[in-house]
């Protein structure tokens, strides 16, 4: 047979509610049982009520023969029977022969010594009734029989009786039992009515788990769909400031390579036109479209580099003295700006697992910062040292300007890609906003962190700590290598600490 789609009778079975299936087969096990108990329980009685029949049965044979054998009663009339009542018959026979009407019908041949026999009455009138049959020893046996109504009637009506309870059993069972399947799948549908609403683009929802216990099948489901939801909200959270930061991030680019293209293309665009016919202009064009280039060449060399940082793959690091490239870092600063008061103090060897190029970087791009936003007489603190915490010993830099230091809705934000603090500086003296985005991404890439503060004195407190390959040395040993660290910094460059130093 062709069903119609969707209207088989197991499909339309699976696709019911689970509710409707659970009290279904709920009653349908409940009426196999039921059934299978009031069919069981009628037999045993009818059994036992057809045991004790023939226990009379066996003792009346066993009579009669008796005192057929002692001549107390006349066993003249042969294959008849001498008794016949309702209740009871008895009779002589060597054979089987016709009885007559609603009598019991004798069986072919008589039942053997020991068994006893439910046979129907002859014309089919009447109940059964179960015989004996006795052996006389003269060819003849002894037979009695009895009606099986009462026992009957006593098994229809246990039959009765256990099938009219079973009845109400299921129609009780149909109401209490759908209740209760319903009132324990309630959590199972909210279940199924958030992830209705988390697959309608709402995550925001989640299962209330109070009165769920934690070891239950559904109290273990709505933890793991919250945790689940929780993840999806945070992946989609993340991918939404992902997406945003790239637009971001590709407006800042454009804004960026625009203005020193636009330069290019103004100064192309007038030696073309004949408007530079003096040498000296076409010289001075030239210089200011060679200056354009190197920024261009220096904002994508940045942009390659925060690139391959985002690509968030392992470096191979080795051992690095973090404090020799802060005395050196520092050295190149006091070479660039001789008047600014520099202090430097390193202690002793500071050995990081890392990449030097990067963590050069790191100290030059903290260092330009401060060149960059402050004046050229600004004081300048740089401190190297080891420290040890619960997490193990740890590389601590501190760069500590003493300038008009960072606004505090700004703090958040240094960090950021293309962040300026002072956008009246972008271009002319405010670099590319890109060098403490830079910073950030080498101690992410080293495992470290960093902290960007504005101390109540002024200025700006940067903190950088980078995990270290020693625990820290005391603090008699540590301030004397400072000592002589920085010493060595002011013969290699006089000026290294600024006039405050001399």
């Amino acid at each position: 047979m062709t069903w119609p789609p969707g209207q088989h009778p197991l499909q339309r079975w699976h696709g019911s509610p689970l509710s409707h299936r659970l009290a279904a087969l709920l009653l349908a096990v409940f009426a196999l049982v039921a059934t299978v108990s009031g069919t069981a329980s009628a037999i045993v009685l009818r059994d036992s009520l057809h045991q004790d029949l023939d226990n009379q049965l066996i003792d009346l044979a066993e009579g009669t023969r008796t005192a057929a054998l002692d001549h107390k009663i006349s066993v003249t009339g042969d294959n008849k029977w001498l008794l016949s009542t309702d209740d009871l018959y008895v009779g002589f026979f060597d054979q089987s022969v016709p009885t007559a009407p609603g009598q019991p019908k004798l069986p072919d041949p008589l039942p053997a010594d020991g068994f006893s026999t439910t046979v129907l009455a002859t014309g089919g009138q009447g109940s059964g009734y179960r015989m004996r049959a006795l052996p006389m020893g003269d060819g003849r046996s002894v037979v009695v029989a009895a009606p099986t109504s009462q026992t009957m009637l006593a098994s229809q009506e246990v039959s009765y009786v256990a099938g009219m309870s079973g009845l109400l059993s299921l129609v009780a069972l149909a109401f209490i039992g759908t209740f209760v399947v319903r009132r324990e799948l309630r959590p199972l549908e909210r279940v199924a009515t958030l992830a209705d609403t988390a697959a309608g683009g709402d995550f925001t929802s989640r299962m209330d788990l109070t009165a769920l216990p934690p070891g239950t099948e559904v109290g273990r489901l709505g933890t793991a769909l919250n945790g689940m939801l929780d993840e999806l909200q945070g992946a989609l959270a993340a991918r939404d400031a992902s997406q945003s930061r790239l637009r971001q991030f590709a407006a800042d680019a454009s804004h960026e390579l625009r203005t020193p293209l636009q330069s290019i293309r103004g100064y192309a665009e007038l030696r073309l036109s004949g408007a530079m016919p003096d040498g000296r202009d076409v010289d001075e064009a030239m210089e200011r479209i060679t200056a354009e280039v190197k920024r261009m060449t220096r904002l994508t060399e940045e942009l390659l580099l925060l690139a391959r940082f985002d690509e968030q793959q392992e470096a191979e690091f080795e051992p690095v003295d973090l404090g020799r490239l802060v005395a050196d870092a520092c050295r190149d600063a006091a070479a660039v700006e001789p008047g600014r008061p520099i202090e430097v103090r390193v202690c002793g060897e500071l050995p990081v697992l890392g990449d030097e190029m990067q963590l050069s970087r790191l100290v030059v791009n903290l260092l330009g910062n401060v060149r960059m936003h402050t004046p050229p007489s600004t004081p300048v603190e740089v401190t190297a040292r080891l420290e040890t915490g619960r997490v193990g010993p740890r590389a601590v830099l501190i760069v500590r300007d003493h300038g008009a230091g960072i606004p505090a809705e700004a703090l958040p934000h240094v960090f950021d890609r293309f962040y300026r603090v002072d956008r009246s500086r972008s271009r002319a003296s405010g670099g590319s906003g890109l060098g403490l985005a830079i910073v950030a991404a080498v101690v992410d890439a080293h495992h470290g962190s960093i902290t960007v503060e504005a101390p109540a004195a002024g200025g700006t407190l940067v903190t950088v700590r980078l995990p270290a390959l020693r625990e820290s040395e005391p603090e008699a040993a540590c301030a004397g290598a400072g000592l002589e660290t920085a010493a060595a910094a002011a013969s290699l460059a006089p000026d290294v600490r600024g006039p405050a130093a001399q």
